[in-house]
């Protein structure tokens, strides 16, 4: 289970990396940024467990807070976007 999270994690990076560098410079890019941080953060979560047996837990919640917080700001921004309460 945890092998595939990280397969998918590891192929999700580089397509959201690429969507981010896409929508750059346009309105919908700054809900893509923060996107491949999250996901990075998540990645970095779980593959974690294979270099430290028991996962620092300090390691574990700054990643976790990492990845929370950037999909919290993706969202949001969403939100203003799609309520067009920004600018575009």
């Amino acid at each position: 289970m945890l092998f595939g999270e990280i397969v998918v994690l590891s192929v999700a990076l580089p397509l959201s990396v690429i969507a981010a560098l896409g929508f750059r410079g346009s309105p919908f890019g700054k809900v893509m940024a923060p996107i491949p941080v999250a996901i990075g953060a998540y990645l970095l979560v779980a593959g974690s467990v294979f270099v430290f047996d028991p996962v620092p837990v300090a390691l574990y919640l700054f990643l976790s807070v990492v990845g929370a917080l950037a999909a919290v700001y993706s969202v949001a921004n969403a939100v203003l976007l799609l309520t067009e309460r920004r600018a575009v």
